[in-house]
């Protein structure tokens, strides 16, 4: 299962924490709390939680910087690849 999607930033603190829409994760088949591993352009990987917030875009995900500086992508890149972890 893999997706695209814009990076916004979260208000979340949390950096094992990603949001998508509600609407996102019944597409993409995810639940509450389903562990993903993101990917980005530069084959940078991150395990983190996926969790639904309303206020996320359809076609975006948040995340915080720190988890934007492990996958070495900017704000507001289309750069990130997402599947569910088997972890």
């Amino acid at each position: 299962m893999i997706n695209r999607l814009i990076i916004n930033d979260s208000a979340n603190n949390d950096n094992s924490i990603v949001t998508l829409s509600e609407q996102k994760l019944n597409e993409l088949q995810l639940l509450r709390a389903d562990m993903v591993m993101l990917k980005s352009k530069q084959c940078k990987e991150t395990i983190c939680i996926v969790l639904p917030d309303n206020t996320c875009p359809n076609d975006g995900i948040q995340m915080t910087r720190i988890v934007r500086n492990n996958l070495r992508v900017p704000m507001f890149c289309i750069a990130v690849k997402m599947r569910r972890s088997c972890a």
